[in-house]
């Protein structure tokens, strides 16, 4: 059975037409995605990408698939909002861009404040 993190990586590898950029953006290895992604293909069966040197294309039923999977994670990420409502906590994304000098000294300090 695959897992929910199987799930992220193939959603961002899906998105991101790349294996590389799904690992920055998730903060972890390439190879990493790429394990993950080849048990999540390994479970069920079929290959969800068509692999072309550096390019990442999904398959006809990875683009089923692909539907799904971000119908699944928008559902997991809708309970752990409804949660936190209940227990009166507040839960949201927020995205920041920042030159690197702000990024590096000043942005960590901040988010530190507003984090836990």
């Amino acid at each position: 059975m695959y897992t929910l993190r199987q799930l992220q990586m193939f959603e961002a590898v899906s998105r991101k037409q790349s294996y590389s950029r799904a690992a920055e953006e998730l903060g972890v290895s390439q190879p990493s995605v790429s394990v993950q992604v080849h048990e999540l293909e390994k479970d069920l069966g079929v290959e969800l990408f068509a692999r072309s040197g550096r390019h990442t294309t999904l398959t006809e039923v990875g683009t089923i698939f692909y539907g799904r999977t971000v119908k699944i994670l928008e559902d997991v990420e809708q309970s752990l909002v409804e949660v936190d409502g209940y227990l009166g906590l507040e839960r949201g994304r927020l995205r920041l861009g920042a030159t690197e000098a702000l990024g590096m000294c000043v942005l960590p300090e901040f988010i530190a404040r507003y984090s836990g």
